[in-house]
């Protein structure tokens, strides 16, 4: 087990399924995994980060900016990334209804994200660049209910520690309407 994470994801605009939506997210590790077995870096460190999404027709969309903060040559890891970063990301693509109702849809397109240190932003040892090709499928039942399933492929782009050469996602959500 890694360290705990807690977090808040705040809607500051719009609606679901509108064309524009913004918002914030907060997050906190508090170190409690193993650091021989790589299951934490023992450092405590917050992430915040401005969210924008939106619908389009057929189009969906979404990103974020934000800043990972952590105190600089804190890891005992070493190559580990040390200090505070800027981190982004992005992804798009066309949503699809697989059936005659719209409540089950499909959205096929690109995710891209990345990092870079302050100390050497965009530096080759300070910098990661990701990218996968994924598929969402999602139900949303009468009642509100939702079962999402994500699967996505990928390479690391420019390569630091913690970006992979390659990498495969596959997730599964449900959530039930509570009242």
């Amino acid at each position: 087990v890694g360290d705990i994470r807690v977090g808040l994801d705040a809607l500051l605009f719009g609606e679901a399924g509108g064309r524009l939506r913004l918002g914030m997210s907060a997050q906190a590790w508090v170190p409690s995994g193993e650091q021989a077995i790589y299951a934490t870096d023992g450092t405590w460190r917050a992430l915040l980060r401005a969210l924008a999404a939106g619908d389009a027709g057929m189009l969906t969309y979404a990103g974020y900016v934000g800043v990972h903060l952590r105190r600089m040559d804190e890891s005992s890891i070493i190559g580990a990334p040390h200090g505070s970063e800027v981190i982004a990301g992005s992804a798009v693509g066309p949503r699809f209804a697989l059936d005659s109702n719209g409540s089950t849809t499909a959205v096929l397109g690109p995710e891209v994200w990345g990092a870079t240190a302050f100390r050497d932003a965009f530096g080759k040892y300070a910098s990661g660049l990701e990218a996968l090709l994924g598929i969402r499928l999602q139900h949303t039942a009468r009642d509100g209910a939702h079962t999402v399933v994500k699967a996505g492929f990928g390479e690391g782009m420019h390569t630091q520690f913690g970006t992979p050469e390659w990498r495969a996602v596959f997730t599964v959500e449900s959530n039930d309407r509570l009242e």
